[in-house]
Protein backbone atom coordinates (compact mmCIF):
# COMPACT_ATOMS: atom_id res chain seq x y z
CA UNK A 1 0.00 0.00 0.00
CA UNK A 2 1.55 3.34 -1.04
CA UNK A 3 1.21 6.69 0.71
CA UNK A 4 -1.05 8.28 -1.92
CA UNK A 5 -3.78 5.65 -1.72
CA UNK A 6 -6.87 6.38 0.40
CA UNK A 7 -7.09 4.67 3.79
CA UNK A 8 -9.05 1.48 4.12
CA UNK A 9 -12.76 2.07 4.82
CA UNK A 10 -12.55 0.48 8.27
CA UNK A 11 -9.54 2.61 9.25
CA UNK A 12 -11.22 5.72 7.87
CA UNK A 13 -14.38 4.90 9.82
CA UNK A 14 -12.37 4.38 13.00
CA UNK A 15 -10.56 7.69 12.55
CA UNK A 16 -13.80 9.54 11.85
CA UNK A 17 -15.51 8.02 14.90
CA UNK A 18 -12.56 8.89 17.16
CA UNK A 19 -12.49 12.47 15.88
CA UNK A 20 -16.27 12.80 16.24
CA UNK A 21 -16.23 11.45 19.82
CA UNK A 22 -13.35 13.75 20.76
CA UNK A 23 -15.20 16.74 19.34
CA UNK A 24 -18.44 15.73 21.06
CA UNK A 25 -16.64 15.41 24.41
CA UNK A 26 -15.04 18.82 23.93
CA UNK A 27 -18.43 20.37 23.13
CA UNK A 28 -19.89 18.80 26.28
CA UNK A 29 -17.11 20.33 28.38
CA UNK A 30 -17.74 23.77 26.86
CA UNK A 31 -21.49 23.43 27.44
CA UNK A 32 -20.88 22.60 31.12
CA UNK A 33 -18.63 25.65 31.45
CA UNK A 34 -21.25 27.82 29.70
CA UNK A 35 -23.92 26.62 32.16
CA UNK A 36 -21.67 27.57 35.08
CA UNK A 37 -20.91 30.98 33.56
CA UNK A 38 -24.59 31.63 32.82
CA UNK A 39 -25.46 30.81 36.45
CA UNK A 40 -22.80 33.19 37.71
CA UNK A 41 -23.92 35.87 35.24
CA UNK A 42 -27.53 35.47 36.41
CA UNK A 43 -26.53 36.00 40.05
CA UNK A 44 -24.37 39.02 39.16
CA UNK A 45 -27.27 40.37 37.08
CA UNK A 46 -29.62 40.16 40.06
CA UNK A 47 -27.14 42.04 42.22
CA UNK A 48 -26.52 44.62 39.50
CA UNK A 49 -30.26 45.06 38.97
CA UNK A 50 -30.81 45.68 42.69
CA UNK A 51 -27.90 48.12 42.82
CA UNK A 52 -29.09 50.05 39.77
CA UNK A 53 -32.65 50.12 41.13
CA UNK A 54 -31.59 51.38 44.57
CA UNK A 55 -29.33 54.01 43.03
CA UNK A 56 -31.97 54.95 40.46
CA UNK A 57 -29.54 54.43 37.60
CA UNK A 58 -31.13 53.69 34.23
CA UNK A 59 -27.99 53.38 32.10
CA UNK A 60 -24.32 52.58 32.63
CA UNK A 61 -21.88 53.13 29.77
CA UNK A 62 -19.20 50.46 29.39
CA UNK A 63 -16.38 50.08 26.87
CA UNK A 64 -17.28 53.30 25.06
CA UNK A 65 -19.82 51.85 22.62
CA UNK A 66 -21.79 49.59 24.97
CA UNK A 67 -24.17 50.31 27.80
CA UNK A 68 -26.15 48.40 30.40
CA UNK A 69 -29.76 49.53 30.64
CA UNK A 70 -32.22 49.07 33.51
CA UNK A 71 -35.67 48.41 32.09
CA UNK A 72 -38.97 47.70 33.77
CA UNK A 73 -41.93 46.21 31.94
CA UNK A 74 -45.43 45.33 33.09
CA UNK A 75 -47.41 42.47 31.59
CA UNK A 76 -50.56 40.63 32.46
CA UNK A 77 -50.52 37.11 33.84
CA UNK A 78 -51.97 34.41 31.62
CA UNK A 79 -55.58 33.42 32.11
CA UNK A 80 -55.93 30.13 33.95
CA UNK A 81 -58.90 28.21 35.29
CA UNK A 82 -58.61 29.62 38.80
CA UNK A 83 -58.32 33.27 37.78
CA UNK A 84 -61.09 32.89 35.19
CA UNK A 85 -63.39 31.30 37.79
CA UNK A 86 -62.77 34.15 40.26
CA UNK A 87 -63.36 36.83 37.63
CA UNK A 88 -66.53 35.16 36.36
CA UNK A 89 -67.94 34.86 39.89
CA UNK A 90 -67.27 38.57 40.46
CA UNK A 91 -68.80 39.59 37.18
CA UNK A 92 -71.82 37.25 37.05
CA UNK A 93 -73.42 38.30 40.34
CA UNK A 94 -77.15 38.42 39.44
CA UNK A 95 -76.72 39.67 35.85
CA UNK A 96 -77.39 38.57 32.28
CA UNK A 97 -74.24 38.78 30.23
CA UNK A 98 -73.14 39.11 26.62
CA UNK A 99 -70.05 37.15 25.62
CA UNK A 100 -68.21 40.22 24.30
CA UNK A 101 -68.64 42.09 27.56
CA UNK A 102 -67.55 39.05 29.52
CA UNK A 103 -64.36 38.57 27.47
CA UNK A 104 -63.54 42.27 27.65
CA UNK A 105 -63.94 42.24 31.42
CA UNK A 106 -61.77 39.13 31.80
CA UNK A 107 -58.90 40.35 29.64
CA UNK A 108 -58.94 43.90 31.00
CA UNK A 109 -58.83 42.80 34.65
CA UNK A 110 -56.08 40.19 34.63
CA UNK A 111 -53.39 40.54 37.28
CA UNK A 112 -50.27 42.35 36.09
CA UNK A 113 -46.68 41.27 36.67
CA UNK A 114 -43.65 43.57 36.77
CA UNK A 115 -40.43 42.32 35.24
CA UNK A 116 -37.12 44.09 35.73
CA UNK A 117 -34.11 43.28 33.56
CA UNK A 118 -30.75 44.59 32.51
CA UNK A 119 -29.40 44.35 28.97
CA UNK A 120 -26.08 45.02 27.32
CA UNK A 121 -26.48 47.30 24.31
CA UNK A 122 -23.83 47.96 21.69
CA UNK A 123 -23.87 51.42 20.09
CA UNK A 124 -24.23 51.43 16.28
Amino acid sequence: MDEDSPPEPSKLLTELVKEWVTMDNEISQYQKRIRVLNGEKKELGKRLLDCMKQSQIEQINVNGDESILYKKSVSKKPVNKKSLDILLQQYLQNTDIEVGELLTFIFDNRETVEKETIIKKKQK
